[in-house]
């Protein structure tokens, strides 16, 4: 014989088993690869892309990734950023300037030591 209260008890075991849930607003995160030369990322729009995540790089490097070096920073090729070694990108005006300093220091030495030539 089943007592009115056993059918009961049956039902919610039932049910307590097989709910339904929905999930109305949730978020997704995403990072980005800087090759050590970036430590946070901003939103950057691409045409025909939308808005993505970048890079925002440090160490004279540019690309969404941090991939290459800025604009007239050769003078040291681009490498990854390692715990020991930034591998800053060198601008290469910087050599020119560092030339143009010993010239004039030489020039100077000169001038000094056999005066007006």
């Amino acid at each position: 014989m089943v007592n009115e209260g056993d059918e009961v008890d049956s039902k919610k075991q039932s049910a307590a088993g097989s709910q339904h849930y929905a999930v109305s607003d949730f978020a997704v995160g995403g990072r980005c690869k800087c090759n050590g030369h970036a430590s946070r990322c901003i939103p950057s729009k691409d045409e025909g892309q939308g808005t993505q995540l970048a890079c925002d790089c440090k160490h004279n490097t540019a690309g969404r990734d941090c991939e290459r070096c800025k604009p007239f920073h050769f003078d040291r090729p681009w490498g990854r950023a390692t715990a020991r070694d930034a591998n800053e990108c060198k601008e290469y005006l910087d050599l020119l300037g560092d030339l143009n300093v010993k010239f004039s220091r030489l020039l100077s030495i000169c001038l000094v030591e056999y005066g007006d030539l």
